[in-house]
């Protein structure tokens, strides 16, 4: 095998191939293969090589150095959000950004370092991607061999990055002048450390101080009321969260430093007086909320960055930030006090961030080349055009005394005018032909939308939520039709347009409270409908047509709606995943209730590949289809011999309604959510065990369904249809299976949290449907 995979990989084929054999492709189960051996072989290679050949057919990442847990998660992120996620874990640089290290380094030397990069990169002893430096972990562990050679005693080294060598020289004053690079991990501290005043006198070389947390960690480092008597002043990063005093050293010189990083600070002050700060790049000093004031910075001409969030004691902004004519980026946000602001005419800044500071009356004078303006919770009125020119992003939520549209470029992709008093969105807006996101949302005397006449291809999220929009042009869902996200929720809206059926791409409609009383025939495309509350809604057209890859339904609160079309259109739904698409078609043509969507599926050109199906709505009667039935929590059902047909399972519970105060979903809502899971047990011949793993059911937080229980209040059922358990399932033929149902309370991430206990939800019943494929061949590897 040749491919542009394994170009110039000499010998790669036939390991990947046999990698590649391993993955079962056709099992819808979670798979892991481990490749197993010393370091410098070609694991990752080969692990790389067979992602890149697969990772079309899967939302998938790449995550090349799993050691490092703070690297996994960096790199995790940065690729989901498509933007990268900073980080400097050691003081290699190993996953900081190149242009930012070799910034850094070049504070180091009176020379650009980029010819050192450049001849390390050739030598192979480092690697460049994704604009980040990288440097093999054996190469790494080899680097800090050479520097702990260098004494038996950690203060005569020239770098500390072992936690027991810097807890060591930190706290006995043991550091000396031979000292350049300090890195230490405080999340890692099992203990509090007391630092003495002069902890840093002898370190006079010191150049690189990196005192950082991977991970969220109570405050252990500690200083004399006193504060430090001294740095050097040869820094030229300076990274310490947390920093435990009112301000930097008396004597401390800044003039080296190139990144000033004090986050979580007790800072009151920096320094007194002007320092000549030519190198300072970046400064941050975001959630300091004892800090009051800011230094002359008027000689920070190279400053890119300042960030300042929730720096609560801050009233004012220094006058010397206008003659910074680098300055890109000022965060402000959060700084609830702020009631000052210098003209900012600098030609580069590019972001602008004031949000949550209620005193800021008038939008600030800043440049006219501004990309990215926030001004969300702010008094302000009105946002003049010289602003707004070359702007993409501008974030105006809740400014609730701005009445007025604002005139906006033509260049905008994302603008947020929720919680506004605006009461008339202009025509001109068609012709926002980059516009990616509109959020009017919460915007109550917004009556009336404009006729479209122009296709806004651009458009994909529209929020509407909340205003007092009483129906959707026609005009403006002909020329949407590339949007994904249409939020109608709280509107007074009682119809949709009938042509709503044409947005094609059209993934997410709500229409929580809406008095709507029907809903016409929906687009193919449709993935997730929620009409919770909508106490008007009787008839919903056949579900049948939509949802093909992933398929939610919300009709909570819904109590005029006739259920027995959608029950019924879900088992059939679930019943044509086995058909091929002809005898799918046949199926429609005999059954002329559904006649109407033989076209619709015809000119989709695709097979019906069922992946989840989700729908809660009132009722307490299981369907007919459901064959075993219980009362509670928990069924138990003896397996059919021909297990190895079974192509799917469904669950129906009924939930017992309302619910008290201490058993609601959302009773720890404001900390954490609960999730619904279940689980199974096995009793064969050969004893008891219980099932592989434990599913979840239904819940807030994640892609399961939002589950609105907490404000219902009478009986409603859940229904679901997976595939995720048919492999477990398919080697008990013959056996009894109980299945159980119930909650833990979890955290956002969805880790446990509390008592490992579990705890049975309230069921009135439950049903389980067995949904089997006669077409389907035993499996000879079965047991």
């Amino acid at each position: 095998m040749s491919s542009s995979h394994t170009t110039g990989l000499f010998g790669i084929d036939v390991r990947v191939n046999k990698v590649e054999c391993l993955l079962n492709m056709e099992s819808p189960d979670v798979l892991i293969v481990g490749i197993w051996g010393m370091g410098g072989i070609g694991k990752t290679t080969i692990a790389q090589v067979v992602c890149n050949k697969v990772r079309s057919r899967f939302e998938g990442i790449f995550v090349e150095n799993f050691r490092q847990q703070s690297d996994l998660q960096r790199r995790f992120l940065s690729q989901l959000l498509g933007q990268e996620i900073l980080n400097m874990g050691s003081l290699s640089f190993q996953d900081s950004f190149k242009n930012r290290a070799t910034r850094i380094l070049d504070g180091f030397d009176d020379r650009p370092v980029i010819f050192d990069i450049s001849t390390l990169i050739d030598k192979c002893l480092i690697t460049t991607t994704e604009n980040l430096l990288e440097m093999h972990d054996l190469l790494q562990e080899m680097t800090f061999n050479i520097v702990r050679a260098e004494s038996n005693f950690p203060g005569e080294r020239s770098r500390l990055c072992h936690l027991p060598d810097v807890v060591h020289v930190l706290e006995e004053n043991k550091g000396t002048q031979k000292i350049k690079g300090i890195s230490l991990d405080m999340s890692m501290l099992s203990r509090q450390i007391h630092l003495k005043s002069d902890a840093f006198t002898i370190m006079d070389r010191l150049r690189f101080l990196n005192l950082y947390l991977s991970h969220s960690s109570e405050d252990k480092m500690h200083l004399p009321p006193t504060g430090l008597e001294y740095l050097s002043n040869k820094l030229v990063y300076l990274h310490w969260y947390g920093f435990p005093s009112k301000s930097l050293p008396p004597f401390f010189c800044a003039e080296h430093l190139v990144e000033l990083d004090l986050c979580g600070s007790k800072l009151v002050k920096l320094w007194t007086g002007v320092q000549d700060v030519g190198n300072l790049r970046k400064i941050k000093l975001s959630y300091s909320p004892y800090l009051t004031e800011l230094p002359d910075l008027s000689k920070a001409k190279n400053l890119e960055g300042l960030y300042l969030v929730a720096c609560s004691s801050l009233t004012e902004v220094p006058s010397s930030l206008q003659y910074l004519d680098k300055l890109e980026e000022l965060d402000l946000d959060f700084c609830y006090n702020l009631r000052s602001f210098p003209m900012l005419d600098s030609k580069v800044l590019k972001v602008l961030l004031i949000s949550r500071c209620l005193d800021v009356t008038m939008c600030p004078t800043i440049s006219q080349n501004m990309k990215w303006l926030q001004l969300e919770e702010t008094s302000i009125k009105e946002v003049p055009q010289s602003v707004t020119g070359t702007l993409e992003l501008l974030f105006l939520h809740c400014c609730s005394e701005m009445t007025k549209f604002p005139e906006i470029s033509e260049d905008i992709r994302t603008l947020y005018l929720s919680g506004t008093a605006i009461k008339e969105v202009p025509s001109s807006i068609q012709f926002l032909t980059r516009l990616y996101v509109l959020d009017m949302s919460g915007c109550s005397k917004l009556e009336t939308l404009p006729e479209m006449t122009v296709p806004m291809k651009s458009l994909q999220h529209l929020y509407l939520s909340k205003t007092g929009i009483k129906e959707v042009p026609s005009s403006l869902i002909k020329h949407m039709i590339f949007l994904i996200t249409l939020n109608l929720d709280g509107t007074p809206i009682k119809e949709l347009p009938l042509s709503i059926k044409d947005m094609v791409c059209l993934e997410d409609l709500t229409l929580h409270g809406t008095p709507i009383k029907a809903l016409p025939e929906l687009p193919l495309s449709l993935k997730n409908l929620s009409t919770h509350d909508c106490a008007s809604l009787e008839t919903v057209i056949s579900i049948i047509n939509i949802g093909r890859l992933w398929f939610r339904l919300d009709f909570s609160n819904c109590f005029k709606l006739d259920q027995k079309p959608l029950i019924a259109s879900m088992l059939l739904k679930i019943q044509v995943s086995l058909l091929t698409p002809s005898i799918f078609l046949l199926s429609l043509l005999l059954a002329s209730s559904h006649f109407r969507n033989v076209t619709s599926v015809l000119q989709s050109g695709e097979e019906i590949p069922l992946g989840r199906i989700l729908m809660v709505l009132p009722g307490s009667e299981i369907p007919e289809w459901f064959g075993d039935k219980g009362i509670g929590s928990s069924l138990t059902i003896q397996l059919p011999s021909n297990c190895h047909q079974l192509k799917g399972i469904a669950f129906c519970l009924v939930f017992l309604l309302p619910l008290p105060s201490h058993d609601m979903l959302y009773e720890f809502v404001d900390r954490s959510y609960v999730h619904v899971y279940f689980d199974y047990h096995v009793k064969s011949k050969n004893g008891e065990h219980d099932g592989d793993d434990e599913g979840v059911f239904a819940s807030q937080g994640s892609r399961g369904l939002s589950l609105n229980l907490e404000t219902c209040d009478s009986d409603h059922m859940i229904l679901r249809y997976e595939l995720e358990l048919v492999n477990h399932l398919r080697q008990y033929s013959g056996n009894e299976v109980t299945f159980k149902f119930h909650h833990h309370e979890v955290d956002s991430r969805g880790r446990k949290v509390g008592p490992e206990i579990q705890k049975p939800f309230k069921l009135k019943n439950c049903g389980v449907y067995l949904h089997f494929d006669e077409n389907l061949q035993a499996d000879t590897d079965l047991p």
